[in-house]
């Protein structure tokens, strides 16, 4: 009994330990697992986290895109609205095409012509009515026409050629005058007598040669004698004088006096 409850007391000493070595075991097992417990916990929240910055930041894009698009649209409405207009009034110009204020509407028209729905065969047969009627009148105005006309021809084939006659002898008149005129514009050459009515004056001023009835200037168009010579005169020939003459400073290049 005594060997048999110490054997007992031994087994049940080795139980023991492997119970509390279970245990241990087990406490050491459960704290790995509240680990890994709370490790995944802060994992899924951490990506949670994320996920809730991915959403707001979806949620930011779709506001901003549905924004965007709804400006786009009233944008687009805007521009057809427009158009739409522009092409209404540009229709409805053409249509009119300028008609004046009381004929403008398809009312207007309506009511011009009296609501007449055969308005243009009834002007036809109108217009049919009067053109017969009027044919014999109209014969004898044709036949007085032609006479006319041929009067007429007539009439303008004799100033026809007075005209031709006329032109003939202006353009040989006109070809004198080219070949014998002096331009004071571009100047040219007198060939002949050179009557002048009135003053000549060439030049101006203290570089004038003025010609006027009875004196010449040289230098002055302003002329006190017969020839009045303002500045130097040099004479090569004969210089002759009736009368008594007083003569200052005179210097005489050949020739006598």
């Amino acid at each position: 009994v005594s060997d048999e409850a110490g054997t007992r007391g031994t087994e049940i000493t080795r139980v023991e330990g492997l119970v509390s070595d279970e245990a241990g075991t087990r406490g050491t097992e459960v704290t790995r697992l509240e680990g890994l417990v709370s490790d995944e916990a802060g994992t899924r929240g951490t990506e949670v986290t994320r996920l809730e910055g991915l959403v707001s930041d979806e949620a930011d894009a779709r506001g901003t895109a549905i924004t965007n698009l709804s400006a786009d649209m009233v944008a687009r409405d805007t521009q057809v609205l427009s158009d739409a207009k522009s092409y209404t009034d540009t229709a409805v110009s053409n249509l009119i095409d300028g008609a004046p204020g009381i004929l403008n509407t398809l009312k207007e028209l309506a009511s011009a012509i009296g609501g007449d729905d055969n308005y243009f065969v009834h002007v036809s047969e109108q217009l049919a009515a009067l053109s017969a009627a009027s044919s014999a009148t109209n014969a004898g105005e044709v036949l007085r026409a032609t006479n006319a006309e041929s009067q007429l021809n007539t009439d303008l084939g004799t100033e026809v050629s007075r005209a031709q006659g006329a032109e003939s002898a202006l353009s040989d008149r006109v070809s004198d005058v080219e070949g014998n005129y002096l331009d004071k514009r571009v100047g040219g050459t007198v060939a002949a007598n050179l009557a002048v009515t009135g003053t000549l004056e060439v030049g101006s001023g203290a570089t004038t040669l003025f010609v006027g009835e009875g004196v010449i200037g040289v230098n002055t168009e302003a002329p006190e004698e017969a020839l009045h010579v303002v500045g130097n005169g040099k004479f090569s020939g004969n210089l002759i004088g009736s009368g008594s003459s007083s003569i200052t400073g005179f210097i005489m290049d050949g020739g006598s006096f």
